[in-house]
């Protein structure tokens, strides 16, 4: 008796041939491909990008000699700038209210002659 390579009746159909292995998992790779190229050629080809970049300049760092709330700023980040330019203007109010106060002290040392502070 010859064996037969025919499924016995009841029992499943192969279900993916050996070309369909190939066939499909290729097709995903492919159609994977296209997404990511046409991803770039859309949104990254434009961009330029550096991992050297250089200043041509003399990088520094700036600070106040006093704590403040920055009321206004003459210069742009990343401008030129002058020697002695003023950057930024802080708010001086508790300063000034300082002021006043030693001012007061002063003029209470002058009427009774004694130091105050």
């Amino acid at each position: 008796m010859a064996a037969n390579n025919a499924n016995p009746p009841g029992a499943p159909e192969k279900r993916f041939s050996k070309r369909k292995r190939i066939i499909i998992p290729t097709t995903i790779l492919v159609i994977v491909a296209i997404v990511i190229a046409s991803y770039w050629y859309l949104y990254r080809r434009g961009y330029v990008s550096t991992n050297d970049a250089f200043i041509a300049g003399d990088p520094v760092t700036a600070s106040s000699k006093i704590l403040g709330r920055a009321v206004s700023l003459s210069a742009g980040e990343g401008g030129a700038v002058a020697e002695g330019q003023v950057l930024v203007r802080l708010d001086d109010t508790d300063l000034r209210a300082l002021y006043t106060y030693s001012m007061g002290l002063v003029d209470v040392d002058r009427v009774t002659g004694r130091k105050m502070w």
